[in-house]
């Protein structure tokens, strides 16, 4: 889809919006411009878990592995790299490049 028929298709569907929809949609609009990672978060009706939900899970984890049922970060980036096409080799001068874009918080302090 090209951006003139996104905004085409985005103004037909504000025309025949509430008042009270089209206010929630400004809103929406300036947290997703001063936010545009952490915006869709707060509309999510996030609830928290409850400590026997943790438990739980964290049982059902234990059970995943006992029987073999996971996969290790070296194979984790193993399939990353070769989905995007990157050498492995190359991994020293990637954590370079997000470091010098997004220092550590520990080399931070």
């Amino acid at each position: 889809m090209t951006a003139i028929e996104l905004k085409t298709s985005i103004a037909a569907d504000l025309e025949q919006m509430s008042l009270e929809m089209l206010e929630s949609v400004s809103r929406y609009v300036k947290r997703l411009r001063m936010h545009p990672r952490a915006a869709h978060i707060e509309d999510e009706n996030l609830t928290p878990y409850t400590v026997e939900e943790l438990l739980e899970r964290a049982e059902k984890g234990r059970r995943e592995i006992a029987q073999g049922n996971y996969v290790t970060s070296e194979e984790m980036f193993r399939d990353l790299f070769e989905e995007f096409g990157l050498d492995p080799n190359d991994m020293k001068e990637i954590e370079r490049q997000v470091e010098k874009t997004e220092p550590l918080y520990a080399q931070a302090v």
